[in-house]
């Protein structure tokens, strides 16, 4: 362990410093647990020089990009620092990313701060939000021969954001105080453990009280003091919670503290900015808008004249280290001969258990491989099959709420089950991987009682339903959650005799999130149907293809660089003559076959929140030209934007 490992609170020792000791690694999207018999860590920076990014090697076998355009920040706005991982090797690699803004100037660092939006336990509490610093970050995971998207359109998993915080009220910092003149002072130049701007603190300024002498925060809203805020926002946050010395350091509220000598205090504190202190950033932030916009509009007398007021705002430093450590990943895996050995180790897992398994032969099944809840399981069918016999209502592989699943070259044989495939609030991701039969991803299952939503991910795949059978079927779980319901489908293709992947309108089912990216997705009747509301659907880089090729009845859909192909024939008598004003109004369960490229029916009455966007992208039909149609009682108020549409909308 290293010097700074020794003087980080244990809070922070489990951060990117001690990568290269973890003989087991978290995979932050699909929550499995690999074990690896060797091991390589390696390091690359992205820098962000005045708010852009910018890539040195990768050394690794893949490539890291970033957009080239400069990052627009200003206070009280966010936005998606937008990156992509391409794993070209034969392995998963793992890869964690931090943030170093050591190199910015301190004002902006307790300004900006970055972070990625997702749900993380820690100390018995879930927390929203992961900050990103040089000790903690967020793992990713990039299967074989893919290509992580961590955008804000079409994210393979949370993408990182950057805020600027609208009022300076305070901060988490890590660092070292130091007593002068008096009073606790944090040694903003100290080279062993220099200060790092975790996160900001956040209440209602105008609801907040101050002393009328010191400035100091009296109340949060009136009632509630500044030490209960404090003690509250550090248990929201993860944290224990101040430390019983609180009020020892002035305004610097210790979380977690270890002594040194020579009067150095280091450790984990809060901070509560004084109303002056407030008021003194608010001007700060004046004079940098106002100078930005000065330069921008190249009024350099005006600044030159304003030299004094600018001084402090003109010479800072933008700069940002994005630390991003990753691995390739080589299961070291136990082999099984069959079916019954894999269902033996698998039957034998407990909560909190993990395995990673290899099949040294094809594996017919007596009972559904169920993966218990709260384990994690990786599979490697190794070149194999595994099929289940005669228990066509049952799927060949079930996995449990909680349970996180990764599956990796084979087949997957169930075409004549009701399922192949079924998660029901679990994570699931299939590499390399032929599915023979219906994926039905249900988070509304009575077992899912914390109704946690699934992440399902399939890259290099192809999925093969039947004639009567639904490719993909995806239920979300309503308003149970704020997390949709995520299946993301990367360089696969989908097809199927019904359609090709599907939603479901209840109002219990909606809340999904569906990514088509680089791929090629077929039905019969539709390509993909999505009716449910408060939903969203991204194709990107694909080619959708069905007798409608794409329908909507609810939700958002961002076509992008694609192709939609409707294939009913003009003469066909179901697509002969556009429904009437009545037909679309009885159509409450399913849609009705227009033969459209694209088709919207708006017959429900979450109309308004419908979105339509389609881009760089062409639109066929052969339907009486019928390319993209937007039909039913609330037609108008559906949101449509086009833009380099190949066969543009149709009159309707």
């Amino acid at each position: 362990m290293n010097n700074k490992e020794k003087t980080l609170p244990a809070f922070f020792r489990k951060g990117l410093y001690k990568k290269a000791l973890a003989a087991v690694a978290v995979l932050a999207l699909l929550g499995v647990l690999l074990y690896s018999a060797s091991v390589a860590w390696f390091t690359n920076v992205a820098e962000i020089e005045g708010m852009a990014f910018e890539t040195e090697s990768w050394n690794f076998d893949g490539t890291v990009t970033v957009p080239d355009q400069a990052i627009r920040v200003s206070p009280g706005k966010n936005g998606c620092a937008q990156l992509s991982v391409t794993n070209e090797s034969d392995v998963i690699c793992e890869l964690e990313v931090g943030v170093d803004k050591s190199s910015m100037s301190p004002q902006l660092q307790k300004r900006i701060y970055f972070y990625v939006p997702t749900q993380i336990t820690t100390n018995e509490e879930t927390v929203d939000r992961v900050y990103l610093s040089p000790y903690q970050g967020y793992t990713y995971t990039v299967m074989p021969k893919t290509t992580l998207l961590l955008d804000e359109e079409s994210a393979g998993d949370v993408p990182v954001y950057y805020e600027w915080t609208y009022d300076v009220l305070g901060y988490y910092v890590y660092g070292a105080l130091a007593r002068e003149n008096e009073e606790y002072v944090l040694l903003e130049n100290d080279l062993t453990d220099p200060p790092v701007y975790l996160r900001p603190l956040v209440y209602d300024y105008r609801k907040a009280t101050f002393d009328d002498d010191t400035g100091e925060l009296l109340t949060v809203d009136g009632t509630k003091t500044a030490r209960e805020f404090l003690n509250e926002t550090a248990s929201k946050d993860g944290y224990a919670g101040l430390v019983s010395t609180d009020g020892f350091f002035g305004r610097y509220h210790p979380i977690n503290v270890n002594s040194e000598a020579n009067g150095r205090i280091v450790g984990l504190w809060m901070y509560l900015c004084t109303r002056q202190e407030i008021e003194e950033a608010t001007a700060f932030d004046t004079r940098i808008g106002t100078y930005m916009y000065l330069a921008a509009n190249e009024e350099a007398e005006r600044i030159e004249a304003d030299e004094t007021q600018f001084a402090d705002v003109r010479q800072l430093n933008y700069g940002v280290k994005m630390l991003i450590s990753g691995r390739n990943t080589n299961l070291d895996a136990v082999e099984v001969p069959g079916a019954e050995a894999l269902q033996d180790k698998i039957t034998a897992l407990s909560a909190g258990d993990s395995v990673a398994l290899k099949l040294t032969g094809d594996a017919t099944l007596s009972e559904p491989l169920t993966i218990p809840a709260d384990t994690e399981v990786v599979l490697h069918l190794n070149g194999n099959h595994i099929s289940l016999l005669d228990m066509r209502a049952k799927p060949v592989i079930e996995a449990a709420p909680g349970s996180k699943l990764t599956v990796m070259g084979g087949v997957i044989d169930g075409v004549e089950h009701n399922s192949a495939v079924y998660v029901a609030g679990g994570s699931a991701a299939f590499s390399d991987v032929s599915i023979n039969g219906r994926l039905l991803v249900n988070d509304t299952d009575g077992r899912n009682e914390d109704d946690l939503t699934s992440v399902v991910r399939l890259a290099n795949c192809t999925l093969t339903g039947s004639t009567n059978q639904v490719g993909i079927q995806v239920f979300g779980n309503g308003d149970k959650n704020s997390r949709a319901t995520t299946v993301i489908v990367e360089n696969s293709t989908i097809s199927s005799g019904y359609f090709g992947i599907c939603g479901n309108g209840s109002s219990a089912y909606y809340g999904t999130n569906l990514q088509i990216i680089n791929s090629t997705v077929e039905g019969g009747w539709a390509a993909i149907y999505q009716p449910q509301q408060k939903s969203s659907l991204v194709v990107k880089d694909s080619t959708l293809t069905g007798f409608t090729g794409l329908v909507i009845k609810g939700g958002t859909a961002t076509v992008k660089n694609s192709i939609i192909r409707g294939t009913a024939a003009a003469d066909d008598p179901y697509v002969n003559v556009l429904p009437n004003a009545e037909q679309l109004a009885k159509s409450n369960s399913g849609f009705i076959d227009t033969g459209a490229g694209i088709y919207v029916e708006a017959n429900y009455g979450w109309a308004d929140q419908i979105s339509l966007i389609v881009r760089d992208s062409e639109v066929t039909s052969e339907a009486n030209d019928r390319r993209i149609l937007v039909l039913g009682p609330y037609a108008e108020q559906v949101s449509q934007e086009f833009e380099n549409v190949s066969y543009q909308r149709s009159a309707q």
